[in-house]
């Protein structure tokens, strides 16, 4: 039975490491130009040496909409890989 929950608590980790996988994949799968894209734009965003374009702006715009959504998905991630249920322990670790 601990194998199991041990299994299960971990598809999720897993999930999130196989989306980033494929995000910072070099091979011609799930359209290869547009998830450069989307890398060469974070990069604008995070490193702005270069003129801010409108691709720039829109996608820091969304970014800056989604914090809450960011902030809830590092503390759902916190508490996967630290195996926590429990709310008020959570809060020691996870915080």
């Amino acid at each position: 039975m601990v194998k199991l929950t041990y299994l299960s608590d971990s598809l999720q980790v897993l999930l999130y490491a196989i989306l980033l996988i494929v995000l910072l994949s070099p091979f011609d799968m799930f359209y290869l130009s547009s998830r450069f894209y989307f890398l060469r734009t974070m990069l604008r965003i995070i490193l702005p040496l270069q003129a801010i374009t409108f691709p720039d702006f829109f996608l820091a715009d969304i970014f800056t909409s989604m914090s809450k959504v960011f902030s809830d998905l590092e503390r759902s991630v916190c508490r996967m890989v630290n195996r926590q249920v429990n709310f008020f322990i959570s809060l020691l670790i996870c915080s």
